[in-house]
């Protein structure tokens, strides 16, 4: 996986075309924006033990501009402020020091996970969704035709496909057997 040579390796070999190759020792931080619909998450890997110290994951929002800047003259302006308080917000990072509960051996401070965007993540596991799916077509908890059934489910895996599948026979419910993911 590249995102885990980026985060965990000291040293990253470079080699420009043309060039002999050399070995650096930058300090990388690999950062991955995307919006909260799950087709776009599922840019994400899954998040398990291996990664999970590896990948911070935070939850933005659209915010109002402290200034105007619908015009050039305002982004240039608004940018201007910008660069004006760097000494200030780099005199603090400079400062401050991380509380000891944040911090980590291996990267220098731990890793958050946002709530809502992790549970987002997990749901989109194949596991998650096809375990919902045998709730609602199985057993109809959680849709809207009953409040579950209390028999069990007796039979093989390739059966409750057949049963699941004939229930809900679109081809986005069919798709959701092999589903892909990035990794």
């Amino acid at each position: 996986m590249q995102s885990k040579n980026i985060t965990v390796n000291d040293w990253q070999r470079c080699h420009a075309k043309n060039r002999v190759a050399i070995s650096l020792a930058p300090f990388w931080r690999l950062t991955v924006t995307v919006n909260d619909e799950p087709e776009n998450l599922m840019v994400l890997p899954p998040i398990d033990e291996s990664i999970e110290d590896k990948i911070i994951i935070l939850r933005a929002s659209r915010f109002q501009m402290p200034m105007p800047t619908a015009t050039i003259e305002q982004r240039k302006a608004f940018w201007q402020k910008l660069v004006d308080e760097l000494p200030a917000f780099l005199a603090f990072l400079f400062q401050w020091e991380i509380p000891s509960k944040l911090v980590s051996a291996r990267f220098g401070v731990t890793h958050f996970h946002h709530p809502d965007i992790l549970q987002a993540i997990d749901n989109l596991a194949p596991e998650s969704r096809l375990l919902r799916l045998i709730d609602e077509e199985l057993f109809e908890i959680g849709s809207e035709r009953g409040r579950g059934s209390p028999n069990s489910w007796s039979g093989s895996y390739a059966l409750m496909t057949v049963v699941v599948a004939t229930k809900r026979a679109s081809f986005s419910q069919h798709r959701l057997w092999s589903v892909s993911r990035a990794t």
